[in-house]
C-alpha cells in the first residue's frame, strides 16, 4: 500500500501545471483517501488498476494542455511561416521522443526478472497471507512446485567486520523462507544460496548480500564470503552473493540483503510474537512456481479451494456461506506484478506456456 501510495503521488506531480494550480490539492487529496480503502477491498489489483488509471490520465493532460497552446502557436505561427517550420519540426521530434521513452518503459513493466530462470511460472496471490497458509500451499506438489514467502522492503541496521562500534548504515533487504531462491531459479554468484536443506530455525544466523551490496559496500572483496555483519545488532555470516543484476522478487527499490526466516526475532523483529506460527498473521507475500503443465487459471482455482478449506477451520475467518473468492493469481516473474486484465493481450505469460506445452 505505502508503495502505491508514493507511485500515486508521484504521478499526481506529474500533471501539468495549469491542471495542479486547478486540480492538485484535490487530486492528492482523493489519493489519500482512497489508497487505503482500494487495498482492503481489491488488493493490488484495485492498487495496480487505480494508479494505471492515474497513469493515463497524466498524458491525457498534457494532451489537452498542448491543443489550447497549439490553437495559439497556430494563429501565431500562420503570420510567421518560417518560424512555423521550425516548430513543426521541434514539435514532431519531441511527440516522437516522448512516444519512444512511454514505450521502452511500458516494455520494461513485462521484461523477465533478470538472473530468475523461472520467470515465465512464477504467480503470486494479490493479498498478503499468513506464514502458515504459505506451509500449506507448499505441500499442493500438483499445483506448485515451490512457493515461497517474502516480506519486501525490510529495513536492517548493519555495521561491517571491523568496523562493529561505528554508527550502522540503514540497509534494506528481503526477509524469505529459504526455499525462496530455489522457487525463483536464481544461483549464486559466488557462494551458495540460501537453501530449505541447509539453512534451518537455531543454527547460526547467515544473510545472502546482493551483487550491489557487494560492490558499493564492500569494494567487491574476494574475502566477502565469510565475513560476519552485525545486523540490528546481531552478528550473521556472508554465505552467498547473488547474480550481478538481480535486486529481488517483487521489489520497489534493489534488495541488499536476503536474510533467511529461519533468523531469531532479535535480528529481525518483523519475526517477532511467533509470527511464523500466527494463521491469521497475514504478513508474508507469497511468490509461487507452477508446477509443469499447471495453467494459471487451474493453479487459481485450486489454490482457491484451499484457502476457502483454511479458511474455515479457522473460527476467525469468514463463515461457510461465504461464497466470494478467497484467491486471485497474478503473473509475478516481472518487474512488477501485473494482472492479467490489465496486460495487453489479456493473456499471462505463465499462462500461455503451458497451455502452449
Amino acid at each position: 500500500m505505502n508503495f502505491a501510495w508514493r507511485i500515486y503521488r508521484r504521478l499526481a506531480q506529474a500533471f501539468p501545471h495549469e491542471f495542479k494550480l486547478a486540480y492538485g490539492t484535490e487530486v492528492t487529496q482523493l489519493g489519500e483517501d482512497v489508497v487505503e480503502d482500494i487495498a482492503k477491498r481489491q488488493g493490488v489489483a484495485g492498487l495496480v488498476r487505480l494508479i494505471v488509471d492515474i497513469a493515463i490520465r497524466v498524458p491525457l493532460e498534457y494532451v489537452s494542455e498542448m491543443r489550447g497552446d497549439m490553437r495559439y502557436g497556430l494563429r501565431a505561427l500562420i503570420k510567421s511561416p518560417g518560424f512555423a517550420m521550425v516548430g513543426i519540426i521541434s514539435m514532431a521530434l519531441g511527440i516522437g521522443l516522448t512516444t519512444n521513452v512511454y514505450s521502452a518503459k511500458w516494455q520494461m513493466l513485462f521484461r523477465d526478472l533478470p538472473a530468475v530462470t523461472n520467470a515465465k511460472r512464477l504467480v503470486i496471490p494479490e493479498k498478503p497471507v499468513s506464514y502458515y497458509y504459505i506451509e500449506q500451499y507448499r505441500q499442493e506438489k500438483s499445483l506448485f512446485a515451490g512457493v515461497a514467502a517474502l516480506q519486501t522492503g525490510v529495513p536492517f541496521n548493519v555495521n561491517f567486520q571491523g568496523d562493529m562500534n561505528a554508527k550502522p548504515e540503514r540497509v534494506f533487504g528481503q526477509l524469505v523462507s529459504p526455499d525462496y531462491f530455489s522457487v525463483l531459479g536464481v544461483e549464486a554468484q559466488r557462494g551458495r544460496v540460501l537453501s530449505a536443506a541447509v539453512d534451518r530455525s537455531g543454527d547460526a544466523p547467515v544473510v545472502v548480500i546482493s551483487d550491489r551490496f557487494w560492490r558499493n559496500r564492500l569494494n567487491s572483496s574476494p574475502a566477502a564470503l565469510g565475513q560476519m555483519l552485525r545486523v540490528n545488532g546481531q552478528t550473521a555470516t556472508i554465505v552467498g552473493i547473488t547474480p550481478k543484476d538481480f535486486n529481488g522478487a517483487l521489489a520497489e527499490n534493489p534488495s541488499e540483503l536476503f536474510i533467511p526466516t529461519t533468523v531469531p526475532a532479535a535480528l529481525a523483529p518483523e519475526l517477532a510474537n511467533d509470527v511464523l506460527h500466527q494463521r491469521g498473521a497475514k504478513e508474508f507475500l507469497a511468490i509461487m512456481c507452477l508446477a509443469p503443465g499447471v495453467t494459471i487459471d487451474s493453479a487459481e482455482a485450486g489454490l482457491d479451494a484451499i484457502t476457502r478449506r483454511l479458511d474455515e477451520q479457522d473460527a476467525s475467518a469468514l463463515t461457510r456461506t461465504d461464497k466470494a473468492r478467497r484467491a486471485r493469481l497474478i503473473p509475478a516473474g516481472t518487474r512488477v506484478p501485473i494482472p492479467r486484465d490489465l496486460r495487453p493481450d489479456g493473456t499471462s505469460d505463465c499462462a500461455r506456456v503451458h497451455e502452449s506445452g
